[in-house]
């Protein structure tokens, strides 16, 4: 079998015929890389006044995410040049973080922040771990030894600090993460120290906190969940919390006396927040605790009156210009069938509450009261109506709750000669998980704004609704055309939270017990 050699002609063309192709496809390739260039050069030209942007601004625009997430930052570094370059330049957006002490690099992490923050003021979150009962105590125990070894980290920049919010789980660790903060922090604006305590330890003093973070001039805020400052260490001539201006006490229990220790070591408080502080009955005939300088007095109570009801007994605050009550009493929690209106105790508990809160207001609050905040404090009509009467320079009203439907009535009723009108002077008016008619709000704004009685009333510039069934938003437009020039009405209906495991297994359990026709026994 012989081969023939292939033509040289043939040979050529076919050679020809290839780089004939070969030059398509390039051309081709050619076509595609001009179309991506375009393609660049369009995105260039959209993310050009971003690029653009000094990194200064870009900086500013970005801070407001940092804000709401800490860890934003080291995402932002990711995205482009731009960003990156404003990132490792601008060491305000490195000052604030949180830090998670489950994260196995949380060392490594606190070092990058320390590092990349410069000598900005530092503002340092470390939110308590969630323990359950599965979790063994060895990593607890190794959690609370990386706060420790945290706060260590933090210790050389103590002067720098602005803001710390600590949560533990217990006193032990409270104590030795706080000793660790000897010396001065000048900087240091607002201290949060929440501990998470089992019943019998709520009463302990967070000794530690003598020589911390001492002297601290500039600290304004201060709050404290489950632990007491040591009051055995400071004396009336050593307050070194004397310029604290905001002051938070939950879930404590102890006399009188030692709510008035803790509240001489702060002379120049503005701002008073209270949680379950529970006061013994005898302390109540003592004289009262008088604050001069109080401007703003929150009072939570959440456990039917025990406590907020004493607080607001055992206080005097002359200058009070704001005032919360939340849950001085609920009927939804206090009483078993919260329908039963003529039970003696439910009428009793009303009065109480009443009266409680006119006697305070009373001896302290009417003449620049200015915002009223009252929360599930359920008390008798003819007290609430006659609170809101005296209420001559509030501005801004806010109701939740059970609410008589009476009330409205009041606040859209015509003065007589012995009867004055309710917060003539009210613009914001506050309303939420309430049931209301439509014409509750229509007449108020009828009176107010639509047709105003003289110089009685002033008009309203806003009301806001929140979780108010039986009001449509066609209400809300239709009340929005009556005085579309200066009242500004929302109307706000949040999501029902989702229901938790054990609640679908206890109405399944319901579900199987009781039956759709009653009790079904076994």
């Amino acid at each position: 079998m012989s081969f023939e050699p292939i033509p040289t002609s043939a040979l050529a063309a076919d050679l020809s015929r290839q780089i004939a192709l070969e030059e398509m496809r390039a051309a081709e390739l050619e076509l595609e890389l001009a179309t991506l260039r375009q393609t660049i050069a369009r995105k260039k030209f959209i993310v050009a006044p971003i690029r653009r942007l000094p990194w200064e601004m870009l900086a500013a625009i970005c801070k407001a995410a940092i804000q709401d997430d800490p860890f934003f930052i080291l995402t932002l570094a990711h995205v482009c040049r731009s960003f990156r370059h404003a990132a490792l330049v601008s060491p305000s957006l490195w000052a604030t973080f949180s830090v998670n002490v489950t994260n196995r690099n949380v060392k490594e992490l606190v070092d990058l922040f320390l590092k990349h923050s410069g000598s900005v003021p530092l503002n340092v979150t470390i939110p308590r771990v969630a323990t359950s009962a599965t979790m063994c105590q060895k990593h607890i125990d190794q959690f609370n030894q990386q706060v420790v070894a945290v706060m260590r980290k933090l210790h050389p920049h103590q002067h720098r600090l602005r803001s710390l919010d600590l949560s533990v789980g217990g006193i032990d660790t409270a104590q030795a993460a706080v000793s660790v903060c000897k010396g001065p922090a000048p900087e240091l604006q607002r201290l949060q120290i929440t501990l998470d305590c089992d019943q019998e330890r709520e009463k302990e003093e967070l000794a530690a906190l003598k020589d911390a973070f001492q002297p601290c001039p500039n600290l304004r805020i201060l709050k404290l969940q489950h632990c007491e400052l040591p009051l055995a260490f400071f004396c009336t001539t050593h307050t070194p919390f004397a310029n604290v201006a905001s002051l938070s006490l939950n879930h404590l229990c102890g006399p009188l006396s030692r709510l008035k220790a803790n509240l001489d070591l702060m002379p120049n408080l503005r701002s008073l927040f209270c949680m379950r502080w529970h006061v013994p009955i005898e302390d109540l005939n003592m004289p009262k605790i008088v604050l001069p300088s109080l401007k703003q007095l929150t009072v939570v109570d959440e456990s039917s009156g025990t406590s907020g009801l004493s607080v607001l007994r055992s206080l005097a605050t002359p200058g009070l210009k704001r005032l919360t009550l939340k849950y001085l009493f609920n009927t939804e929690f206090a009483i078993e069938y919260p329908e039963d209106e003529d039970d003696f105790n439910y009428q009793d508990t009303l009065a109480e509450v009443g009266e409680t809160v006119r006697d305070f207001l009373s001896r302290s609050g009417w003449p620049r009261l200015v915002e009223l905040e009252l929360h599930h404090c359920e008390m008798p009509i003819e007290d609430l109506v006659y609170i809101l009467r005296r209420g001559d320079v509030v501005e801004e009203l806010s109701l939740a709750g059970r609410l008589p439907t009476n009330l409205f009535k009041h606040l859209a009723g015509r003065p007589l000669p012995k009867r004055r009108a309710c917060v003539p002077r009210m613009h914001t008016l506050l309303i939420s998980d309430a049931v209301l008619k439509p014409k509750m709000i229509k007449k108020i704004i009828e009176v107010r704004n639509v047709h105003p009685l003289g110089d009685i009333y002033r008009p309203l510039q806003k009301i806001k609704l929140v979780n108010c069934p039986g009001i449509s938003e066609g209400d809300r437009v239709r009340w929005s055309v009556l005085d579309p020039a200066r009242l500004t009405i929302e109307r706000v209906v949040t999501d029902p939270p989702p229901p938790r495991p054990i609640d679908l297994v206890t109405d399944m359990l319901d579900a199987m017990v009781f039956g759709p026709y009653g009790p079904m026994y076994f």
